[in-house]
């Protein structure tokens, strides 16, 4: 799993569109269902109900939803708090 398939998750669930998702993405829709794709196959469950060009979250999907959503708050915590540290010179001479 990674931050792009994470990414991805969260913006075709806030959409409901892959198409949508991708463009806002700036991703091909096919990269885009590529990433879902291979976190469904990672997390061994469909994320997505997708019926006719329509896309809603499966159970498991709502349930995951949150928890992608604090992984990526957790990756931007912590580069805004390692923000200090640019361009800091530290330690002793």
């Amino acid at each position: 799993m990674d931050f792009k398939q994470l990414e991805s998750f969260i913006a075709i669930a806030k959409f409901g569109s892959f198409s949508r998702a991708a463009e806002k993405l700036y991703l091909t829709q096919p990269t885009l269902s590529n990433h879902i794709i291979s976190l469904e196959k990672e997390l061994e469950t469909i994320l997505f109900d997708r019926v006719n060009k329509k896309v809603s979250l499966t159970e498991a999907g709502v349930l995951f939803h949150q928890h992608a959503l604090d992984i990526l708050h957790s990756r931007d915590r912590a580069f805004f708090s390692l923000n200090k540290f640019k361009g800091a010179i530290t330690g002793q001479l």
